[in-house]
């Protein structure tokens, strides 16, 4: 797949093949601008955060996204020999999503959802203002 041309040739460990697939990513948005979750004011938004072996991807809801970022996903499977633990995978939706757009994500992603707020590498990820008791833990 042309979005690990640059990067799984120089992989060596599993470090590196993680940096494959933030590589991958990246180049899989820069490719395809309508994947890239749109934030208020017009920015064009972030693809993804990665730390070590985890990874949180933001992207519009669109069938074709998804079934690009899911045959993305299978190629770096294949490619690194590493598997996405799909029982520590999860999705996110704002409220205002549809259950039709919903049920598409769980169909192609296969992940389960989940609402915010959520823990992520110990840190509180919410919606909003601030709230004490998202800290207390």
């Amino acid at each position: 797949m042309e979005y690990f041309s640059n990067t799984i040739d120089d992989c060596c460990l599993m470090d590196a093949g993680f940096e494959a697939l933030s590589r991958g990513l990246s180049s899989l948005f820069e490719a395809n601008p309508q994947l890239y979750y749109r934030i208020n004011g017009g920015c064009k938004g972030v693809s993804h955060l990665s730390y070590a072996d985890d990874a949180i991807i933001y992207m519009a809801c669109d069938k074709s996204g998804l079934i690009l970022l899911k045959d993305f996903l299978n190629t770096y499977e294949q490619l690194s020999g590493q598997r996405i633990n799909l029982a520590k995978s999860d999705f996110i939706v704002g409220i205002k999503m549809s259950e039709a757009n919903t049920s598409l994500i769980k169909g192609i992603s296969c992940f389960s959802q989940k609402d915010l707020p959520i823990s992520y590498l110990g840190a509180p990820l919410h919606k909003g203002k601030e709230k004490e008791f998202f800290f207390l833990n």
